[in-house]
């Protein structure tokens, strides 16, 4: 699941980096795709608000529904995700990939309980079929 990658020692890319390993794609080719649908040139860094990353969902065919949440991260995961779901997670201004109980960012990948957000408080989601 875990698409490594030279780009994501870029910051701000967390937004990348989510949508990358929600549809299977390394972070280069989406860090590409980004530019291409979002009109970005070279400067740009990577990040990513949910307009953005609705338009390379939807660009790339993938089914999605948006929805609300609230609480920390470990009780989103714990309440509101099913197993072998795929979850783009906002997190304040931060974005993480979250799939059967596992939190992935470009910095770490560990069990939400054990992640370094995990008493961020989650704004809203996309579950992504």
């Amino acid at each position: 699941m875990r698409n490594v990658s030279s780009i994501e020692t870029m910051l701000p890319n967390c937004g990348v980096v989510a949508v990358a390993n929600a549809v299977g794609e390394t972070a280069d080719n989406m860090m590409s795709i980004f530019r291409e649908v979002c009109r970005r040139d070279g400067r740009w860094l990577g990040r990513t608000n949910y307009v953005m990353r609705r338009k390379v969902l939807k660009h790339l065919g993938v089914k999605f529904a948006e929805k609300q949440a609230s609480g920390s991260l470990k009780k989103f995961v714990e309440w509101e995700t099913v197993k072998d779901k795929k979850y783009i997670v906002t997190l304040g201004d931060h974005i993480v990939f979250v799939c059967n109980g596992i939190v992935h960012d470009q910095h770490e990948i560990k069990p939400a309980a054990e992640h370094k957000f995990c008493n961020k408080r989650v704004k809203s989601f996309i579950e992504v079929a």
